[in-house]
């Protein structure tokens, strides 16, 4: 599913509303770990309430031929089946007691596969809202006897991480700024969007995750694909309002670069002079920034 992370990894749909959803709009797969086809309940379900009907064959791929639009006369429609209880395998972030919240309304009398999948994805939908969009629930092969369904979750940890497009900026450097990725980890949305944008607030570089099924069940690959430009700007100013004692034009001259050592540092040169007359007026000055290990501190250096 693409997901942009802060409405971007989203449907990550990892690009998965809110502030994700505009991080990963631009991602061009689905964000969500793909795995083998949810099976369905293979056979006629058996029903607690009634004698139970003949076997149908499922022609081999496990899916329930549909029921006639129009019974004979010596049929009997079905009426559905009882549903007491749902075991869920797997989860390690839902309580037992936040899953019963989530699944309650599903369980009762007259239930049909219908509703098992309404449950499924109402408890994809708690996983996300969690922080979570790489969890999956899938209702494996069962017969529903007495009443107990089995769901199981399937945790898509990150299995590997590759930047690409990236030139000016290594990939050391950006996996740095991401420290919310990393491999075996589950993916926690809101500390990876808000990382995300401290880097996007870089003028020279922007990241857009993509998330891709891993090789392996149960794991996804984090794509973070760079768009960067040389962190080397220069701009020039003047005017004509210097004071009467000296000559009245100024010319500025301002030399920047954003990324030195590789490492983010930011160094400032900086020079006014009088063009109409070089020498009467001179000033220099520069600024050095550098990045601490504290989240949100900068040591500054000016002259």
């Amino acid at each position: 599913m693409a997901r942009r992370f802060g409405g971007v990894i989203v449907a990550l749909g990892l690009m998965i509303g809110g502030g994700m959803a505009d991080a990963w709009a631009v991602a061009d797969v689905s964000v969500r770990p793909v795995l083998p086809d949810r099976p369905v309940l293979p056979g006629p379900v058996r029903s607690t309430s009634r004698a139970e009907p003949a076997a149908k064959s499922t022609g081999g791929n496990g899916v329930i031929p549909a029921e006639p639009s129009t019974p004979t006369s010596n049929q009997v429609e079905p009426v559905g089946f009882s549903i007491l209880e749902f075991v869920v395998d797997g989860s390690t972030l839902l309580s037992r007691e936040k899953i019963d919240e989530v699944l309650n309304k599903y369980k009762g009398p007259g239930k049909t596969i219908k509703d098992i999948d309404r449950a499924r994805v109402e408890l994809e939908k708690a996983y996300q809202q969690l922080g979570y969009p790489t969890i999956l629930v899938v209702v494996p092969e069962q017969s529903v006897e007495q009443g107990s369904v089995r769901l199981d979750d399937v945790e898509g940890h990150l299995l590997g991480v590759t930047v690409t497009g990236n030139r000016y900026f290594s990939r050391y450097n950006i996996l740095g700024k991401l420290p919310s990725v990393q491999i075996g980890a589950l993916l926690y949305e809101p500390d990876f969007v808000k990382q995300l944008d401290a880097v996007n607030a870089n003028p020279d570089l922007k990241i857009a995750p993509v998330l891709k099924p891993g090789s392996e069940q149960g794991t996804v690959d984090l794509e973070l694909k760079a768009k960067d430009r040389l962190p080397l700007h220069a701009k020039m100013t003047g005017d004509n309002k210097g004071p009467s004692t000296t000559p009245a034009a100024r010319m500025t001259w301002e030399a920047q670069y954003g990324n030195l050592w590789g490492q983010d540092h930011i160094l400032t040169l900086q020079t006014t002079q009088t063009p109409t007359n070089w020498g009467a007026v001179q000033a220099y000055g520069f600024s050095y920034v550098a990045p601490l290990t504290w989240p949100d501190h900068l040591l500054a250096v000016y002259a």
